[in-house]
């Protein structure tokens, strides 16, 4: 299990997400294998959803953050060498100027999804998008004050339910941003420490599967998060001896076709049944933030042909 580095970064005032991605790719692409880093998905932070109470929760909730970035090692090419050395926890130094705000978590993640990450993408991406069922009308085409949705909502969506606040951006992601394609959730999630806590979630997990895939739920990305290796320089955690108990456990990735599928599944009442009874009690903190995907292709074209 490959040892990943999530990143979570507010750019200076000076630097545009396009051009600061196009630099770490070039970084990336002059790694050597079993060395240095590639970067497996970069998303655009585009709202969150649920706020992180007890863990960093004022720079968490207080920094209007740009991009997620998930970096992997270079598999080594080595006969003689099992592993190859974790990506940093850094960037490096001069993409790190131009960073106002920077927050990292050291992750284990199953090689086969680091791997499989981008095929993964384009089969969910290329996939007929499921119907919505719980909701009238897609949110995202319906202003808030006449969807009949609103019905279904509660006030916050602290809780992982519909809201008025997530109605209304779902309608300005593709009215006002101009997206109307899939979203990718970064979770970030701390469980109770009593006996059951992580066993309730994972239970949680598998009704998702089943009630959160037929909205077209799948989490792309699921990892343990684990202190940095002792070559590393520094995760947000801050000390590295920081008790398991007492920092984030888990982190994922989830796909969903488009922000109102991801409100379908909030709206239904099966989802909630399984929200309440395996997943509420089992976090004692979480953070969920929704991002759309960059294509990163894209960019390496783009940054390759700049150096011709």
């Amino acid at each position: 299990m490959p040892l990943c580095t999530l990143h979570l970064v507010r750019l200076d005032s000076g630097t545009t997400i396009r051009g600061f991605l196009i630099q770490l790719l070039r970084h990336a692409s002059s790694s050597e294998a079993g060395q240095g880093f590639r970067v497996v998905t970069a998303s655009q932070v585009r709202h969150p959803v649920v706020l992180a109470t007890r863990l960093d929760s004022t720079l968490l909730n207080s920094t209007m953050w740009d991009l997620v970035v998930l970096l992997a090692p270079i598999p080594s090419t080595s006969t003689s060498t099992s592993t190859s050395a974790p990506p940093p926890t850094t960037f490096p130094a001069a993409l790190e100027e131009q960073l106002a705000a920077h927050y990292t978590v050291v992750t284990g993640v199953p090689s086969k999804l680091v791997d499989g990450y981008s095929e993964t993408t384009r089969r969910l991406n290329a996939a007929q998008s499921p119907p919505l069922t719980a909701l009238g009308s897609p949110p995202s085409t319906t202003p808030p004050s006449r969807s009949t949705a609103t019905e279904k909502t509660v006030s916050s969506s602290q809780n992982l339910e519909l809201s008025p606040t997530l109605l209304d951006f779902a309608y300005r992601l593709r009215q006002h941003l101009g997206h109307a394609g899939s979203v990718t959730m970064l979770n970030l999630m701390h469980f109770h420490s009593t006996p059951g806590a992580m066993e309730s979630y994972h239970r949680y997990g598998q009704g998702f599967a089943t009630v959160g895939g037929s909205k077209g739920g799948n989490a792309k990305i699921v990892g343990v998060v684990v202190p940095p290796p002792a070559q590393s320089s520094y995760d947000s955690r801050g000390d590295r001896q920081r008790a398991k108990q007492d920092w984030w456990n888990e982190c994922s990735l989830v796909h969903y076709p488009s922000i109102d599928h991801f409100c379908d599944m909030a709206a239904d009442p099966e989802y909630q049944r399984i929200n309440a009874e395996h997943r509420l009690g089992a976090l004692r903190d979480t953070t969920l933030i929704c991002t759309t995907e960059i294509d990163l292709e894209a960019l390496a074209g783009d940054s390759a042909s700049s150096t011709l």
